[in-house]
């Protein structure tokens, strides 16, 4: 079952637990871990903002095969993805 707890505030929480790896970070490694996959699609080049939408697709889809009611949990992806309300997510 759901837990708050379980969802860190970042989802790409630094060593510091109160603060959030930089975005050029993310995007150095993503790029590099690309390219060691051997990616090669022309017409579609991931980018980190693709992981964000795949982890809310994935939390989601965990919290419908839990029974979990999303109008409850949608708040904690809300405020974890930093969005200001549920429109953006």
């Amino acid at each position: 079952m759901f837990n708050e707890k379980s969802l860190s505030q970042w989802l790409f929480p630094s060593t510091k637990a109160d603060k959030h790896i930089v975005s050029s970070t993310v995007a150095d490694y993503f790029s590099r871990v690309i390219r060691k996959m051997g990616y090669t699609n022309p017409d579609y080049h991931p980018v980190p903002h693709s992981l964000r939408h795949s982890y809310c697709v994935h939390v989601i889809g965990g919290w419908i095969r839990n029974g979990e009611n999303l109008n409850e949990l949608m708040p904690y992806l809300e405020k974890q993805m930093g969005h200001k309300n549920h429109k953006s997510t």
